[in-house]
């Protein structure tokens, strides 16, 4: 088993699926909410509804999402690497990063194809969209500027990108570590420290970026309009595709008069933002949520989540179930836990920002914290039965089979339900008035959203294991057999 590949964890399966709902229901409620002019009354009634806090959920669930990544893939290196290691780190990091290959590349041929039959603005310049397709292939698209080379379909894949990066790097990192050490508990004690030290310097990094005008967190969440992140391209491609009539209405009034003009790449005002909050959009975006040096923090915490986790062989048959005090503990963890996931529901008034500390936190700590709620549930759940800190509530609620579909087809929904309902609200499913909150329509965006999403994941997902075969023969590495095993891939 190389490391990356783990065995079927129910509960990791059901943060996964509830993550993966929950982020559709973010892309939702912002591509539903389009036909509403920013700043509008409508708008505002919107997006300050309650309902709209529990849609977007603070839009934290990229971060529990690189928090089950870096779970995952500490668990695998604490059980393949237990008695020792000898190898070559670069060798096995280098593995690794071809392994994942395997694992993704047939959901991106997904969302590849996808975007060139539905259409997306990147398309209409062939030379962005070549570099493009090397960018996602080379999981490097989050390391350059999304007005140039970002998309509809594609640029949900920065987070993919993401993982591959700080997993080759944690891996090479931590089979060095392992090879130096010697024994078992000395490496985990050291790989501990290491982690901490990690998580503190992503916390670092995102307060040396952070400022009150400019790197703000709160400032980009109080505008969630779709037409703020917008360039003059993608904003043409919207009007010419589907016939988008806010376009002029959202946009500048010293920037209209592009619409009406042609122009490519070479235009100095081609990849322009289309107003000046769009503009603080891409600026934060460039230098607060893609990078992989201002987001890695929560893949830390769930490798330090898993160098903590009590073994199961080290638990003893007879251990006796944890009384009181243990009961205590692991409820009042829960409802940390939950309390912390469920503040990041409120809403955000414009006319009442925070204090700055609260926005300074926010934008440097946030991530890591929801992440580190997000750990502690699975903490809770894979903890041993009957050790100090086993919960069979919360494991058995993330632990229910009804969530194994959607979690094994997490990649696919991930990649591919952002152009759906874009495709969905903007062409087929018009809201019946442009001046009413409507939750019903929401709900049915969703729904609809979410049906076509998965038909779509199931569709690439059958012819998967044929393509992996290829790549894995021109990859150079061993075809996997299954038969007789029970483990699937996470």
């Amino acid at each position: 088993m190389a490391a990356g590949e783990t065995e079927w964890y129910p509960a990791v399966g059901g943060l996964r699926a509830l993550l993966t709902l929950s982020l559709i229901a973010l892309h939702t409620v912002m591509l539903s909410s389009a036909h509403f002019t920013m700043d509008s009354s409508p708008w505002k009634a919107y997006v300050q509804h309650p309902l709209y806090g529990i849609f977007q959920a603070g839009g934290l669930q990229v971060d529990g999402l690189l928090l089950i990544s870096g779970l995952l893939l500490g668990l695998s290196i604490r059980k393949k690497y237990a008695s020792g290691y000898s190898g070559n780190p670069l060798s096995d990091a280098w593995r690794y990063a071809r392994e994942r290959a395997v694992r993704l590349w047939p959901v991106l041929f997904g969302a590849i194809a996808m975007q060139m039959l539905l259409g997306d603005s990147i398309v209409e310049d062939s030379r962005g969209y070549l570099i493009s397709l090397v960018q996602i292939l080379t999981f490097t698209n989050n390391l350059f500027d999304v007005t140039i080379h970002g998309s509809f379909t594609m640029t949900v894949a920065w987070s993919v990108c993401m993982t591959v990066q700080i997993g080759v790097v944690s891996l090479g990192v931590l089979l060095c570590l392992r090879k130096l050490s010697g024994s078992r508990r000395i490496f985990e004690l050291l790989a501990r420290i290491l982690l901490v030290v990690a998580v503190a310097h992503s916390l670092y990094v995102r307060y040396t970026l952070w400022d009150l005008e400019d790197g703000n967190v709160v400032l980009l969440g109080v505008r969630p309009h779709f037409g703020n992140v917008q360039t003059v391209h993608s904003y043409k491609f919207m009007s010419k595709t589907f016939g988008w009539d806010l376009d002029r209405a959202l946009m500048d009034p010293s920037m209209v008069h592009l619409l009406d003009e042609d122009m490519d790449s070479s235009h100095p005002s081609y990849f322009a933002s289309i107003n000046p909050v769009a503009e603080y959009a891409h600026r934060y975006l460039r230098k607060l949520y893609f990078p992989t040096m201002a987001r890695y923090g929560p893949m830390m915490v769930g490798l330090l989540v898993a160098f903590f986790l009590q073994p199961h062989a080290n638990l003893a048959p007879s251990t006796k179930p944890p009384g009181l005090v243990g009961a205590v503990c692991r409820t009042g963890l829960t409802l940390w836990a939950v309390a912390t996931l469920s503040a990041s529901c409120l809403t955000l008034d414009e006319s009442n920002l925070p204090q700055p500390e609260a926005m300074m936190f926010a934008t440097v700590a946030l991530q890591v914290t929801s992440a580190a709620a997000y750990g502690a549930l699975l903490f809770l759940s894979l903890s041993p039965v009957g050790s100090f800190w086993h919960s069979s509530t919360v494991s058995g609620f993330l632990g229910w089979s009804g969530w194994g579909i959607l979690s094994r087809h997490s990649y696919h929904v991930c990649m591919f339900h952002f152009r759906i309902i874009m495709e969905l609200t903007c062409r087929y499913l018009r809201p019946a008035s442009q001046e009413q909150v409507d939750f019903v329509y929401t709900a049915k965006v969703y729904a609809m959203g979410l049906i076509f999403t998965l038909v779509y994941a199931f569709m690439v997902a059958a012819v998967e294991k044929p393509v992996q075969s290829v790549l894995r023969t021109v990859l150079l590495l061993p075809n996997k057999t299954t038969a007789g095993t029970k483990k699937k891939e996470q």
